[in-house]
């Protein structure tokens, strides 16, 4: 089984730069279950596969090797070592080998280019991340990319030189994950430490926010250079300006001024900006404050409505601005500016108000009514309403009496109409029941009559 896996790998070294191995990770915290190690070693390999001059030994490949091994030599390949040897054995030139572990609530995100010839790192990457499977898959993207980089600007080479023509690179920064360049191409991010060729480079970092940091410097055979830089966090000019103005200016919990506002000399990068003036709503939005350049923030405030509570003595209907809005007591939220209030209430007189409220301010409005007070003339007219009232509802009343009237005996009339057709000329009670109808009869016309005319008193009573 040994030599099936060797052939094909041995076909990709002769056809590659360079042959990588991608074993799962080294995973001592267990961050990730067994089968999502087994499908991040199984990306990482796919995206290593990709890089140019790079040729990964298939998964499978590996997979079945380290399960014919383990039960002879090797245990469940989780150790650097085994890995190295195990690499050896599939005919390949490096392995990339990738590695988790905790850090109090974060994660440390590791992968190592390991030269298994010289059992040597020879590019190494480390992120600091959260602990969850995808910013644990974005780190090791993030570090493949670097990878690629840094053999694209020849950091990484496919063969052995000696030992006297490299020499090693590191560079940290404060802050660190700042883009490290060597000779106008990015190599990887702080902190950076790789093998790379014996001579001159165009060193600079490049952080948003921060000014770059650039330097010529000099690897030499066999040493390491170490570069350390503190880079320097640029600085802006923030205008706040608001409508209207006077508003107090906080940044990030700290009043700076009010507007207008220009302050120079901060700190480029986000904040959170808060304008407060009495009588108007608080207004806060985020900026990107941006170096070396101004930054432009312009607020149009809203003023805080008042509250006007309306009470009166008797109760009475109120409108705000001709609007009917309830009875008193009520609690009226008004635009700040003139308001008018009219009460009413029935045997008063009305009551109107112009009052001028403040943004946020909060009035108690009491009123008074008075009573009307009626002349001679107006006493005549209610003593007449009231007579036509009387007058009109006694002829209703009249009326639906003499109507009920003038149906009960009309009914009686029909009956005894009724009861004639089947009596005898000469029968003695013949004559009796035509004199009763007769009477119905005539009960019933004049009944009729009766709640006619009271009906048109009604009428004319209205």
């Amino acid at each position: 089984m040994l030599l099936l896996l060797l052939e094909p790998n041995a076909a990709l070294a002769s056809s590659a730069d360079l042959v990588i191995a991608v074993f799962d990770p080294i995973d001592g915290d267990h961050v990730l279950t067994e089968r999502d190690g087994a499908a991040l070693g199984d990306h990482v390999a796919g995206l290593l596969g990709r890089v140019e001059g790079v040729s990964v030994v298939p998964r499978d490949s590996v997979r079945a090797f380290v399960t014919a091994e383990k039960a002879k030599s090797y245990e469940a390949c989780f150790a650097e070592a085994c890995q190295i040897e195990l690499g050896k054995a599939l005919a390949a030139q490096k392995s990339f080998t990738l590695r988790l572990s905790r850090l109090g609530d974060q994660c440390v995100v590791k992968a190592d280019l390991i030269d298994l010839l010289k059992e040597a790192s020879e590019w190494s990457g480390s992120l600091i991340k959260p602990c969850t499977a995808a910013e644990i898959v974005k780190a090791f993207e993030t570090m493949v990319e670097d990878f690629r980089l840094a053999r694209v600007g020849g950091v990484v080479s496919s063969r052995d030189p000696r030992p006297e023509e490299r020499g090693t690179l590191r560079v940290v920064s404060e802050p660190a994950d700042a883009p490290v360049f060597l000779d106008g191409r990015q190599v990887g991010r702080t902190p950076f430490e790789q093998n790379v060729a014996a001579k001159q480079y165009a060193l600079a970092l490049r952080l948003d926010g921060y000014d770059d940091a650039a330097e010529m410097i000099v690897v030499r055979p066999g040493r390491t250079a170490l570069v350390e830089k503190a880079l320097v966090r640029q600085t802006g000019t923030l205008i706040v300006s608001s409508k209207p103005a006077g508003a107090t200016v906080e940044l990030d919990g700290l009043t700076v001024g009010a507007t207008p506002l220009q302050k120079p000399g901060l700190l480029a990068g986000k904040a959170r900006v808060r304008l407060s003036l009495d009588g108007y709503e608080v207004a806060e939005r985020d900026v990107l404050i941006r170096g070396n350049a101004p930054t432009t923030m312009s607020f149009s405030l809203q003023a805080r409505m008042a509250r006007i509570s309306v009470l009166s003595n008797p109760d009475a209907d109120v409108q705000l601005n001709d609007r009917s809005v309830g009875r008193t007591p009520v609690d009226l939220d008004v635009r700040p500016g003139d308001v008018r209030l009219r009460l009413t209430a029935t045997g008063h007189e009305p009551s109107l108000q112009s009052i001028q409220v403040a943004p946020g301010e909060q009035r108690v409005v009491t009123v008074t009514l008075t009573e009307s007070v009626l002349t001679e003339a107006q006493i005549a007219e209610q003593d007449a309403a009231t007579t036509r009232t009387v007058i009109r509802w006694s002829c209703v009343g009249a009326a639906i009496v003499s109507a009920g009237v003038a149906t009960f005996f009309g009914v009686r009339a029909l009956n005894a109409k009724s009861d004639l057709r089947s009596q005898s000329p000469g029968d003695p009670e013949t004559a009796d029941r035509i004199s009763s109808g007769k009477t119905a009869a005539i009960v019933a016309d004049v009944s009729a009559l009766a709640a006619l005319g009271f009906g048109i008193g009604a009428i004319v009573s209205w």
